[in-house]
């Protein structure tokens, strides 16, 4: 097993790695956005849908909770997928 690296250079060492994993995300990210644009759906429409489709019922404050964005994007994505029929709403008991 390998020695963890000294406190001096671990900071190097994961800065290096945030940076190629960071500019794989975005690359990744921007060919699924082209893809879904294509399709007529954003990347924030389509999380709501696979949340709803994971988890079922939610309110708009959960969801944004697990995605760790703010309520009232994810209110923006939601009401983006009402107006297409994609999803509903229901009453909060």
């Amino acid at each position: 097993m390998d020695k963890p690296l000294p406190s001096d250079e671990l900071g190097h060492r994961v800065a290096e790695v945030f940076d190629l994993v960071g500019a794989l995300y975005r690359r990744g990210l921007r060919k699924l956005e082209q893809d879904e644009a294509d399709r007529g759906m954003s990347v924030g429409v389509r999380s709501v849908l696979v949340l709803l489709h994971r988890y079922g019922p939610m309110t708009v404050p959960q969801m944004a909770r697990i995605m760790a964005l703010t309520r009232q994007f994810v209110q923006r994505m939601t009401n983006d997928a009402m107006d297409r029929g994609w999803t509903q709403t229901a009453p909060n008991p």
